[in-house]
């Protein structure tokens, strides 16, 4: 049986604006192991799954405080 995993496919521009990041935060997220749906390359966009990466966020230790508003709404 496959786990449902909500929350929206999008590219690396896409999850750069859902979390309000430019695009090398994303990169430097991926370097430090983000997780992806689809690597990218050769022309073919990255995707991401939002709740995946929102997940991550939450479980790694977020040591930039302006990050911590955007995984916690507070």
């Amino acid at each position: 049986m496959v786990a449902l995993v909500k929350g929206k496919q999008v590219t690396r521009q896409a999850l750069a604006d859902v979390f309000g990041v430019s695009l090398p935060t994303i990169d430097a997220w991926v370097r430090k192991g983000c997780p992806f749906v689809e690597k990218g390359g050769r022309g073919q966009e990255w995707q991401f799954n939002t709740a995946q990466v929102s997940k991550w966020l939450r479980d790694r230790d977020v040591e930039e405080p302006y990050l911590a508003h955007i995984v916690t709404g507070k």
